[in-house]
């Protein structure tokens, strides 16, 4: 790529909010998002390889190495990054793998749970695959393979003296309503039955009925949130609910009820969701938070019953 074809790549990065504006801490080439710069290579390399190609490069703060991603939404741009950037073959290598009981974890030693927010729900499970990349296939979502496989390399490098990490905090204990459960910082009511997703809608907006609370579909205020609420219902085991996510339109526009845009692909949805958006299917405008997907999101048909989550707000 040239340095001016890399520029106008660099202003629409920044337009589209995937990069930060200031990019003068980064080397030529390289890509800054948060307080790290990235760079990829589509050389084909193992996992070892690709972490000695890493170490060769370096920034004014430092050498670099295999990426890793402490925050969801670091990961999250550095994915569409990938997806407006990637060969259609796209797959990269970066710096998670397992430990010798099988549990997944950064090079930077953070954990690495499976599901929500990183990992394509069927991935991170496969005996004898202890390496971790990021493929196009499931929307550069995580993916486990054989550490010796050919692969591109996801390297970053300090763009500053200090790194953010996510911090981890002790949640206030809340005084949720009869009836609902805290999950992170938040009060929520899990309905035992069933509606289909505007009566759903209604219900958690109702604020005459005889819970003494109101509130509205679960819409996440954050990646932190969804995740949360994804690793509950894992953990719960428990049923696919319908959640506050709709294509009002009809066009594939999607927004949470809150009135936020709901993305497609990282962190919310599953690989190869939302798939019944035009193109000869039938059209499913809502959104539920599926048990066979991982508690990712699933577009479902509206009119259909599902157990459903309200976000509550405490008056």
């Amino acid at each position: 790529m040239g340095p001016t074809n890399f520029a106008f790549l660099t202003l629409g990065l920044v337009l589209l909010g995937i990069t930060d504006s200031v990019q003068g801490s980064c080397p030529s080439l390289w890509t800054k998002i948060g307080d790290m710069c990235y760079h990829k290579t589509d050389e084909l390399m193992t996992h070892s390889d690709a972490a000695d190609f890493c170490s060769t490069l370096s920034t004014t703060y430092g050498a670099a190495t295999l990426a890793t991603f402490p925050r969801c939404d670091d990961f999250a741009k550095f994915a569409a990054y990938l997806g407006l950037t990637a060969p259609t073959e796209g797959n990269y290598w970066v710096g998670a793998k397992t430990d010798f009981l099988g549990n997944w974890y950064w090079e930077t030693l953070e954990t690495l749970q499976l599901g929500v927010p990183f990992w394509a729900y069927s991935e991170g499970g496969d005996k004898g695959e202890d390496c971790a990349a990021m493929d196009r296939r499931f929307r550069f979502q995580l993916m486990d393979d054989d550490c010796e496989t050919m692969k591109g390399a996801a390297c970053m490098a300090p763009a500053s003296a200090t790194r953010e990490y996510n911090k981890t905090k002790d949640f206030e204990v809340l005084d949720c309503p009869d009836g609902t459960t805290q999950v992170g910082d938040h009060c929520y009511y899990f309905s035992y039955h069933e509606s289909n997703w505007h009566e759903a809608d209604w219900d958690c907006q109702d604020e005459d009925n005889h819970r003494h609370w109101h509130g509205e579909l679960f819409s996440p205020s954050s990646c932190e949130e969804f995740t949360h609420m994804a690793h509950h219902l894992q953990a719960e085991n428990d049923h696919d609910y319908w959640v506050g996510g709709i294509d009002a339109s009809g066009y594939n526009e999607w927004t949470w009820v809150s009135g936020d845009t709901l993305p497609i692909g990282i962190p919310y949805w599953a690989y190869g969701q939302p798939d019944h958006s035009g193109h000869g299917y039938e059209r499913y405008e809502c959104t539920k938070m599926s048990g066979d997907v991982a508690h990712y999101l699933d577009d479902y048909k509206c009119s259909w019953d599902e157990r459903y989550i309200c976000k509550v707000h405490i008056v």
